[in-house]
């Protein structure tokens, strides 16, 4: 339990501890009590409802490619990442997310150097608010975060959403 009475006011700030500075007025086990059930009550926060979609073998094309690609072209693209996002979200019922954090990681099978702002996720956007997963993928309503990894034996993307009500 010692470990919560070290606990800073930037550590608190962080874990989102709200109401730190009141516990400095507190006595040591009152304190402790207090801060174990606030960061108890930030952990059940971060264990709300995750879902998860796996696309294998594809990666969203990076912006060198389909912003010089010819209008039909890059509209068929698009309707094909509608489409499949649309068959693998069928199972979450369109929970229609009013804020939502979006994390995606590609998967490549080689390690070329790639830059990630050049695999901005328009198309699998498009996609969850299609889907109704998310209402709208305006910066309002979604934090997104993407990464760009490497396996070999299994290339894939990884959509994870998380609900966040705040």
């Amino acid at each position: 339990m010692t470990r919560w009475n070290n606990l800073t006011k930037k550590q608190a700030k962080r874990l989102g501890l709200e109401g730190f500075q009141e516990l400095n007025q507190m006595e040591k086990k009152e304190k402790e009590k207090a801060l174990k059930k606030m960061a108890d009550k930030q952990l059940e926060k971060e264990k709300e409802p995750a879902w998860e979609i796996v696309i294998p073998n594809k990666q969203h094309p990076s912006l060198n490619k389909w912003t010089g690609w010819h209008w039909a072209k890059k509209n068929r693209i698009k309707k094909e990442w509608i489409k499949e996002i649309g068959w693998l979200c069928k199972k979450y019922n369109e929970p229609n997310l009013e804020k939502a954090l979006v994390e995606i990681v590609y998967y490549f099978d080689n390690k070329h150097r790639r830059d990630k702002d050049n695999y901005t996720p328009k198309f699998i956007l498009d996609g969850l608010t299609k889907a109704g997963i998310i209402v709208d993928d305006n910066d309002d309503n979604i934090f997104l975060n993407w990464k760009i990894k490497y396996d070999k034996k299994n290339p894939r993307t990884v959509i994870t959403i998380t609900d966040r009500k705040e």
